[in-house]
Order: structure tokens, then sequence, then C-alpha cells
């Protein structure tokens, strides 16, 4: 040029990539696995945008501080809406889609009758009891109108799904050519794990949908609640048809409890009370009962998650405790998964139920259709709380003498103990009887939990920490033309 300054042509991109770079397209990421992954059951009447958006952000955060919790409670939704699709099915309702099951399940159908002062929400359960005894009429409304109310964004689930799989891709890459992979990336991939898996879950329930359907009803609501017999006689907690179905899984009464301690202390990120009674929606945090084989697929995602955390077992980390702390870490990340479900298992299959029956609590047909179940086999022969030895042995004589131990400091002790974890403690704002959780079941799930959320802390304050010393090659790129083939 004629000024003499000097100019260059095509030029390429470094091949190189800065912290900055890594942060970004890992929270970008984690924002839309956490975000487009959640869908979140219908509002209030009353409630609407900002109710769905605070209830999503729940489910995201979720997402992001439990991830493993996020595919049980998607996982059993799903059950939920399969077992009564199946259901409407073998009694000839053909049009019947599991769409229509997640509808009912989200609060979509509502209830209203004489001696109710609002609507009432139905799940699946209670809506094929209504249809099953003539109170109301089998709903007309076919999938394509349900797929009219869903407001989900597909391309937001496209993009999502997209960037998701070439983020793995990227990492497979690095990982053949010997690149480092640092900590925040590998967490972002069990983030991926994550989304996939309750993408698979909810991939047929509608999101963001805002309106109900009325199924109106000519008989009483006392008539329809007399029509369950003695199992209906209890008073609800949640509404009046509580009989037919309530999801007291052992998961669900410990999660509720801590979130109701989360509202006292402070606020609960995770869910919003209902304050109506009856209810007038359905809360989208309620952990249900499982099949056996999504159980096992549940379980499956589970392991995949934390199986992830041990790939950077032998990375290099900024100090020596950082790496030993991710190691104990990705340890118990690993047997929590495996202690947590037998733990909850014990007490969802036998001791839970078997206290129940102690106590005489009321159980919903959903439950009792369950059975039977190993808690109600062994629940005459096994008592948590009401073990009596043999008082008095007879002896040739005619005369009888004491069988009891005599008293020392160590049976004392072990009685008084057993008799403290048996007991239950309720802080639920009704003092609803079927979230009376045990003891003995809360104090093993909160040392489990505990310890939980410490070392899930760490793992997300190391993925920041441990970028201001990585391995050098952890700054290259993939060099893509080495995986094509060539003379």
């Amino acid at each position: 040029m004629s000024n003499g300054t000097e100019t260059k042509g095509w030029t390429s991109s470094p091949d190189t990539r800065g912290t900055i770079d890594i942060l970004v397209t890992c929270l970008v990421t984690t924002f839309l696995c956490c975000w487009t992954a959640v869908y979140p059951n219908i509002p209030g009447p009353k409630e609407g945008f900002w109710a769905i958006f605070r209830d999503k952000v729940g489910l995201a955060s979720l997402g992001i501080l439990g991830p493993d919790f996020l595919i049980v409670l998607a996982m059993g939704q799903r059950s939920s809406a399969r077992q009564s699709f199946r259901k409407f099915k073998e009694h000839g309702h053909h049009d019947w889609t599991i769409t229509h099951s997640f509808f009912a399940d989200m609060g979509g159908f509502v209830l209203e009758a004489r001696g109710l002062e609002q609507p009432i929400p139905l799940d699946a359960e209670q809506l094929f009891y209504l249809i099953n005894h003539n109170y109301v009429e089998y709903p007309t409304i076919t999938k394509r109108e349900l797929d009219d109310r869903d407001k989900s964004d597909g391309l937001s689930r496209l993009i999502a799904v997209f960037q998701a799989t070439w983020f793995i891709v990227g990492l497979i890459a690095r990982g053949v050519q010997g690149l480092a992979i640092t900590t925040i990336e590998l967490t972002t991939v069990s983030f991926v794990v994550i989304l996939f898996g309750t993408s698979w879950c909810w991939k047929d329930k509608p999101s963001c949908v805002e309106t109900t359907i009325v199924l109106k009803t000519t008989v009483d609501i006392n008539e329809i609640i007399a029509s369950g017999g003695a199992y209906s006689a209890s008073p609800y907690d949640h509404t009046p048809l509580d009989f037919i179905s309530r999801h007291d899984t052992a998961l669900n009464v410990v999660w509720q409890y801590y979130n109701e301690l989360l509202r006292k202390v402070a606020f609960s990120p995770f869910t919003r009370r209902v304050h109506s009674r009856p209810w007038n929606r359905v809360p989208g945090d309620t952990f249900q009962w499982m099949d056996l084989d999504l159980a096992i697929v549940a379980g499956a995602f589970i392991y995949a998650f934390a199986s992830i955390f041990f790939i950077a077992w032998n990375s290099e980390f900024p100090t020596r405790f950082e790496q030993l702390a991710w190691r104990t870490a990705s340890i118990y990340m690993f047997t929590y998964g495996g202690v947590g479900i037998l733990w909850i298992g014990i007490w969802e299959w036998i001791l839970l139920p078997q206290k129940r029956l102690t106590e005489g609590h009321a159980m919903s047909l959903l439950e009792r259709s369950r059975l039977p179940r190993p808690g109600h086999f062994f629940g005459e022969r096994f008592r948590l709380a009401s073990y009596q030895e043999p008082p008095f042995q007879h002896t040739g004589d005619g005369s009888t003498h004491s069988l009891r131990r005599q008293p020392t400091i160590l049976p004392s002790f072990v009685d008084r103990a057993r008799r403290f974890l048996s007991k239950t403690h309720n802080i639920s704002p009704d003092k609803d009887p079927h979230l009376d959780t045990p003891i003995g079941f809360l104090f093993g799930t909160t040392v489990l939990c505990a310890f939980y959320v410490v070392f899930r802390m760490y793992i997300l304050v190391e993925d920041l920490v441990g970028l201001r010393s990585l391995p050098s090659n952890a700054y290259d790129t993939v060099e893509w033309l080495s995986f094509i083939p060539h003379i």
C-alpha cells in the first residue's frame, strides 16, 4: 500500500483456548442442561408466568445441587404415568396416551362438585377412579390438543441436546489426543448425563402449561368420599380424594421434612408450599413409587453420573490436598448411590410400612394396591417399638419367677435409644400424620445427606478454584484434522 503499512491475508484462529473459554463453555452447557431438562407442574388458578418460572428455577436448582435426586424424581413421575396409562388402556380407553397421564398427574384435570368450595386437582389415579365409578365423564381431549397446550420451546431443547452432544464429543477427542481435561468439564459432563435421563423420562410430559380442564359432577363430594368405605373416613390433608391416592414414599417423607425445615430457617430453593386447603395445585417435587425396571434405569443413571468424577483420579491438582479431597469426594458420591438406595429401600419396603400398620395409619387405595409388600408380611413379627419379653415362667411347684433381665446400664441405654429412635417427628404445617418421620430414619438420612452436601459443594467449588493452576496442555485445542483419514 502507498503508506507502507504491513498487511496480512487470511489468518487462522489461535490453536489454544483461554480460561474464560473453558469457563463460559461449561457454564452455558450446564445452564442449558439444567434449564431445558425440567418440566414444572401446572400452577394454581390465580398463578401465572412467575409461578411457573419459580417452579422451573426450583427444579433447575435441584438439578445443579442434587442431579441424582432429579433423575429419581423424573423416573418416579414416568412410572406413575405409565401405570395409570396401562389402567386406562385395560379398561378400553384406547385413545388415552401416556401424555394424558402426565397431564393428569401434573394437575391438568380439576374436579368441580357440590360440597367443594373450589375445584380440586386430580391425579391420573383419582381420575380413573371417578370415571370407573361413573362420577365424571371420560374427558374427550385428544393428544393433539394436549400438544397445543405444551408451550415448551423445541428449538431450545434442540440447542441443548446439540450443545451437550458436541461437548461430550469434544472431551472424548481431548482424551484420545492426550490433552488434559479440567474438573469443571467433567462436572459438566455429569450434568449432560442427567439431561439425557430426564429428557427421556419427561419426553411425553407437557411443559409450561398454565390452564386446566374442569370436570363437573352432579354427585356430592361427600357421597364420593363415602364410596371409599372405611379407608376414606380419615380426615384429608391434601384433597378429599386422598383416600384414592397419595404418594407417601419414604424418600418423599424425608424430602418434605427437609424442605419444611429450610422454610422455617430461611426458604426452600426447590419448591413452593401449597397454602390452599384443599390443594388447588399439585406440587412438582413429590417423589413417587417406581416400578422395578425404571428403578434399575434410575440406578444406572445415578451410577453413570457418580462414575464420571473418577476420571480425574490421576489428574493434576494445584495441591496434594485438593487431589486427595477430590478422590474422597468421588468415592463417597459413588458409594452414596448404593448405600442410599439400600437405606431408602429398607425403610420404604419394611420399616415404614410396618410402623404405619402398627400405628393404624389409613392407607390410600393406591398404596393398598401395591400389596403384598415385605413390610406387611413381616409387620406382625418384627415390630419396631412393640416388642415385649415374656414376663414370667411357671415352675414345677406352681410358683413363678421373672424372666425379665435385671436392669443394667447397657440394656437400659439400648432400650431408651431404641424407643427414642422409634419415635416420630413432624414439622409439617398441618401436622399431616402421613409425614410423620421416624427419628431413626431421619438421623441416618441426615448423616448420609450431610456428607453428600459437603462433598458435592467441594466438587463445585474445586471446579472453579482449580482453574487457577492447570496443566499447560489443558489450553490446547483439539486437532480435528488428525481424525480425518489421509495418505
